[in-house]
């Protein structure tokens, strides 16, 4: 599977500070941009998927502006954290899970932290340790999809 990320700058729609994922079923591949913000620094709830040559929109649960995302061994992706207010101001709990499949979006439970800037790795069991944040206290979380709990 591919597995490519990136935290900045986006061509759909003006958006910028964005997380970009890029998944890969087999040979076929579908690009997707999550959340982010226009250039007045409005956050967006949005994600956009690349299918056909054209973009499609799909209304996530929460805005995500640097926040952290994840590929899971499942296929799904694991997005947590951003900022909540305009300009980079204060950190997100929200949580929440992307079926490609199905270009849905599933409302998790919350991380430990408040966090932005954060960083997230899959663990082989299906857990994903979370680490990082941006000018507040941070320590290393390991959250369980679907168990709506953190250890």
């Amino acid at each position: 599977m591919l597995h490519k990320h990136r935290r900045r700058g986006s061509a759909v729609a003006g958006l910028a500070g964005a997380a970009l994922h890029a998944v890969c079923d087999g040979p076929q591949w579908e690009l997707t941009l999550f959340g982010g913000h226009t250039d007045g620094f409005v956050l967006s709830p949005s994600a956009w998927y690349l299918k056909g040559g054209a973009w499609h929109e799909v209304t996530m649960k929460y805005p995500h502006v640097f926040a952290f995302c994840t590929l899971l061994p499942d296929g799904r992706v694991m997005l947590g954290g951003g900022s909540v207010e305009a300009f980079g101001i204060g950190q997100s709990w929200g949580v929440e899970i992307y079926d490609p499949a199905t270009h849905s979006f599933t409302a998790e439970g919350i991380l430990d932290r408040k966090r932005a800037g954060a960083s997230a790795l899959a663990l082989p069991d299906g857990k994903v340790l979370v680490s990082g944040n941006w000018y507040a206290p941070d320590a290393m979380e390991v959250y369980e999809p679907g168990c709506k709990r953190i250890d």
